[in-house]
């Protein structure tokens, strides 16, 4: 069997192994201790917070249908927040905020769906690979720590283009293609209360605001009340402050946030920050995936026809489609 080597355990490469798994010998390189990607739950001690992806929204009639496979293992479960009104740090708006489309979380957090996916696949985690050599007619891989993580026929990268960039080589058949993806950054304000948040709402949505969306939600598991926070920077402000010291930027977030809570507050328990260096692709590629037969070098991700988990989900389909065939043939 061809041997394939998948670069990130993110939706894109738990779909992608899933799909070759009954074609190929697949090894999945995760370079942080868990998978999922932007589908993750930070914990600590006895609360959560979802600080990635807070939501999966499906559209199209494939990513409906893997969801609903999800829904009945009890994985992910339908999600309507009680909403706030549209506001900014000044006024509200008088009408309320509605959700249209069915909107789908994890439980009891996000990052579950990616626990499931890699559940019975052969993930190595916290393990980052160094640029790819090519060695004895396949491609040899080394950890950025110098060890040998084995040599396989087919390397297909799912981290964010930047990333795939460095792995591959220079003269990787679309190299340039990569180079044109751009991404939007995000800080994540993480606040946990000592007590329950009376704000008549779970979810809000802010213009003109360094913070775009605040979810509040009381943590049922705690053996005390507690209200979790998530509160989402806009991509501008974030950019502004990228590098800022970060207890610089967790100060002013959470002043912002401060201002959209109710005055009583309780007291805070704990408080966090997360910079998601690519969280949201800005300009992407307007093909499904990449897939080079003569190099056995491939790619697949949120940066290409359609953005977000759907259409990282999409690239992955189109790419182990596509990959299938070459094993085939």
């Amino acid at each position: 069997m061809k041997r394939i080597a998948i670069i990130g355990a993110g939706l894109s490469g738990l779909v992608l192994s899933y799909k070759l798994a009954p074609h190929a010998q697949i090894t999945v390189f995760e370079k942080s201790r868990g998978s999922g990607g932007r589908l993750s739950t930070r914990r600590v001690e006895d609360f959560q917070f979802n600080h990635g992806a807070p939501d999966l929204t499906p559209r199209t009639a494939h990513f409906k249908s893997f969801l609903e496979g999800l829904e009945r293992k009890g994985i992910i479960q339908d999600w309507k927040p009680k909403l706030a009104p549209m506001l900014d740090e000044t006024s509200e708006a008088t009408s309320a905020l509605s959700w249209p489309e069915k909107h789908l979380r994890g439980t009891p957090g996000m990052s579950a769906i990616g626990r499931h996916l890699a559940g019975t696949q052969n993930v190595k985690f916290k393990i980052e690979v160094a640029p790819l050599q090519y060695q004895d007619d396949s491609w040899k891989l080394y950890s950025t720590e110098d060890k040998e993580l084995g040599q396989f026929d087919i390397v297909i990268s799912t981290a964010p283009a930047p990333q795939t960039i460095n792995l591959f080589p220079p003269d990787f058949l679309h190299t340039d293609k990569l180079h044109t993806v751009q991404y939007s950054s995000q800080f994540v304000l993480m606040v946990c209360y000592d007590g329950m948040l009376e704000t008549g709402w779970q979810v809000k949505q802010t213009n003109n605001s360094p913070m775009i969306w605040v979810n509040c939600d009381l943590n049922q598991d705690s053996l005390s009340p507690k209200s979790c926070v998530v509160a989402h920077a806009s991509p501008e402000w974030s950019a502004e402050h990228f590098d800022i010291e970060r207890q610089t930027v967790k100060k002013e977030l959470n002043r912002t946030l401060e201002r959209l809570l109710p005055s009583d507050l309780p007291a805070v328990h704990y408080l966090g920050l997360h910079r998601w260096r690519y969280s949201q692709c800005t300009r992407n590629i307007d093909e499904n995936c990449f897939f080079d037969q003569e190099s056995g070098l491939g790619c697949c991700g949120d940066f290409f026809k359609n953005t977000g988990a759907e259409g990282a989900f999409e690239s992955a389909e189109a790419l182990a489609q596509q990959v299938e065939s070459f094993i085939k043939s």
